[in-house]
C-alpha cells in the first residue's frame, strides 16, 4: 500500500500540494490523520481490504476528507484501478463498506455453531449453496481470520457502542487463552 500512496502522491502533482494521501489501515481518516499531524479535510485515505490481517483482497477502499476536491478523488479512483486493484468510495466512518455489515454476519453464524444451530461444516454448506457465496463463513474465519475478525468486531463494538459488533463469549475467551500476555484489548 505504501507504494501505492507514494506512486498516487507524485501523480497527483499540483493537487498534491492540496490533499495528502494517508494509508488507514482499520483506522478512520480522522484518527489515521490525527496520528500524523495532517489535516483531516485535505487528506484523501487508502485502505486495503484483509480478510485475516495478512491476505489482502484487491479491494481499495479511498476515503475523502472534506475538503478534497472530487476531481482529485477521481484522480485517485482512476490511478487505484490502474494499479490493477478496485476502488470504491466511502464515507469516513469505522468499519467503512466492508467491515460494517460483514462483522455481524460473521458473529451471528460464530452464535449459530455456538447454540447448536448447525455444525460449522453445514453452516458454510448452507450459506454457499444457500446464498451462492464462494465461502462460507466458518471457512472464512479459519486460523489468523478468527483472531483478526474478533480485533475489528471488538474495536467496531467499541467505536459505535453497538451489540451487533460485540464478539461472542466463547470466542472472547478462545482469543483469550490464545494470547494471554499479549497485552492486546479484547
Amino acid at each position: 500500500m505504501s507504494d501505492l500512496l507514494a506512486q498516487r502522491q507524485r501523480h497527483l502533482g499540483d493537487s498534491a500540494a492540496t490533499q495528502t494521501l494517508v494509508e488507514l489501515g482499520q483506522k478512520t481518516l480522522r484518527a489515521a490523520c490525527a496520528a500524523q499531524g495532517i489535516d483531516p479535510d485535505t487528506a484523501i485515505g487508502l485502505a486495503r481490504y484483509s480478510v485475516d490481517g495478512a491476505t489482502y483482497t484487491d479491494l481499495v477502499e479511498i476515503v475523502p476528507g472534506n475538503g478534497s476536491p472530487p476531481a482529485v478523488v477521481e484522480e485517485v479512483r482512476e490511478g487505484v484501478e490502474a494499479a490493477g486493484l478496485v476502488p470504491v468510495v466511502s464515507a469516513d466512518m469505522p468499519g467503512r463498506i466492508v467491515d460494517r455489515p460483514m462483522r455481524p454476519y460473521l458473529i451471528r453464524a460464530l452464535r449459530a455453531a455456538e447454540d447448536g444451530t448447525a455444525t460449522p461444516e453445514a453452516l458454510d454448506q448452507a450459506i454457499e449453496m444457500g446464498l451462492g457465496y464462494r465461502t462460507g463463513p466458518m471457512t472464512r474465519l479459519r486460523g489468523d481470520a478468527l483472531l483478526h475478525h474478533h480485533d475489528d468486531a471488538a474495536r467496531l463494538h467499541e467505536d459505535l457502542g453497538d451489540t451487533a459488533y460485540r464478539p461472542t463469549a466463547r470466542i472472547a475467551d478462545r482469543i483469550r487463552a490464545q494470547r494471554p500476555h499479549s497485552g492486546q484489548k479484547d
